[in-house]
């Protein structure tokens, strides 16, 4: 295994072991799409929070987020 491959992994258990990454996870999988403001009024969690969470589940590839959606 080389270093970068080391370091996703490390990412990834990194964000496994968050208890809003892993609601965030369990939201999107129960549900399907969700816009921010949904998943910030279900699950109570602060904007700035919810946002670092997303950001990380999108750069390890776990999310990814699609800016033209409406509702």
């Amino acid at each position: 295994m080389n270093e970068d491959e080391l370091l996703h992994l490390y990412r990834c258990f990194h964000v496994l072991g968050d208890s809003h990454a892993l609601k965030i996870l369990y939201r999107l999988d129960t549900y399907g799409e969700q816009t921010f403001s949904e998943l910030r009024d279900h699950l109570h969690i602060n904007p700035r929070s919810l946002s670092q969470r997303l950001n990380m589940l999108t750069q390890i590839g776990f999310v990814s987020s699609d800016r033209t959606r409406s509702k």
